[in-house]
């Protein structure tokens, strides 16, 4: 967009404290814009303000902060006087207490209904997630999906796009895991957000952004402690057991715990929801598009890879201990994807490799000191 000024379009930014939030919120400011940072204690505001980007446009003015305590009817009204864009990423957490459906939906209804108020909003980016896009039983390593990409018939199952839907799975279980509590709800989040677009038909326009694990250094994290607090997580084996992921996945102690090799790098993952910003560059003639994020093409990587991509890229760091592999492996099962519209329309490039992303991101975590 070209250098800051106190004229360039202000952007708010909800979860603008997380992991992915943070770096998009940077991002946005690096590329011209103002940003209006809401978080829902004074203690998100504290972390950001430690960020180096932050701090520089704190500095300026360009960046500002609003609290959210809530996500309520009316919560954002005052918040998006004057913006032109919002971008949506706060959402309920897997291991989050509550009804998550509940929670996502009352963000998601938040931020449409304060954007319809606002006549100056001109474009509503949300962060969606692959999870929205295939049922949960797509989880197990005995699903036919499954069983037919391991025995090398992936050409026998269909591509999931970012057009992909799943039926509304009902009511969630209290005592359900992690994962089973987490996938409706952004299933959930994606089908209010489709819904309310086509039946209100809304003077602003939606961008969905749909990533897989967002992977790469965090600007937040300056101690070990500190790291792997999100999706980061899934490279913790290389240390120690951080997670019980038969617990997180909700599978019984005797199946082999595995996930769907979903990655992005954190610098696409920013880069689309910047890029998303540009309302001449990106159309949406339907008042709703969505974009898929995955690397590495149709079928992915493992994270099973991980292991020899530490050994061939960071030897010394695997010689010295600093890298000792003392927890407990999962296994990985394919995903089939299709994410090329992304990289031809959003980004422009192709997506960083797993390879590339899997070795900064343990690379900077060794580094970090204690």
């Amino acid at each position: 967009m070209g250098d800051n000024t106190a004229t360039a379009p202000i952007v708010l930014v909800t979860g603008a404290n997380g992991y992915i939030g943070y770096h998009v919120l940077a991002g946005a400011l690096t590329a011209g814009y103002q940003v209006r940072a809401a978080v829902r204690r004074q203690e998100g505001i504290d972390a950001i303000s430690k960020g180096p980007t932050a701090q520089k446009y704190i500095s300026q003015g360009l960046l500002t902060f609003v609290l959210v305590p809530e996500y309520v009817p009316g919560a954002l009204d005052d918040a998006l006087n004057d913006c032109s864009f919002i971008v949506h990423i706060a959402s309920p957490l897997p291991l989050q207490p509550g009804n998550l459906v509940v929670q996502a939906l009352a963000g998601t209804k938040t931020v449409l209904e304060a954007a319809e108020k606002t006549r100056s909003v001109q474009r509503v980016v949300i962060t969606s997630s692959t999870a929205a896009l295939r049922p949960y039983e797509r989880l197990s390593p005995s699903h036919p999906d499954n069983e037919k990409i391991a025995a090398g018939r992936a050409d026998e199952v269909a591509t999931l796009t970012a057009e992909t839907r799943t039926p509304d799975p009902g009511p969630v279980p209290e005592d359900a895991s992690p994962s089973e509590r987490y996938i409706p709800s952004k299933a959930a989040a994606l089908r209010y957000t489709e819904e309310f677009m086509s039946q209100r038909n809304p003077h602003f326009d939606v961008v969905n952004i749909m990533p897989g694990f967002v992977l790469g250094p965090e600007e937040l994290a300056f101690r070990k402690k500190e790291a792997f607090t999100g999706s980061n997580l899934i490279f913790g084996w290389l240390f120690e057991d951080f997670v019980d992921w038969n617990a997180f996945l909700g599978f019984p102690p005797d199946i082999p715990a595995a996930q769907l090799a979903e990655v992005v790098s954190l610098n696409d993952t920013v880069e689309a929801h910047v890029n998303a910003l540009d309302i001449e560059k990106v159309k949406v003639p339907d008042k709703c598009r969505n974009f898929l994020l995955l690397a590495d093409g149709p079928t992915g990587p493992t994270f099973a890879d991980l292991e020899g991509i530490v050994k061939r890229n960071l030897p010394n760091e695997v010689k010295t201990g600093a890298i000792p592999f003392k927890g407990k492996k999962f296994g990985t099962l394919k995903h089939k994807f299709d994410a090329g519209a992304t990289e031809r329309d959003l980004l422009g490039h192709k997506f960083d490799s797993y390879e590339k992303m899997a070795t900064e991101t343990v690379a900077w975590y060794v580094r970090l000191p204690e």
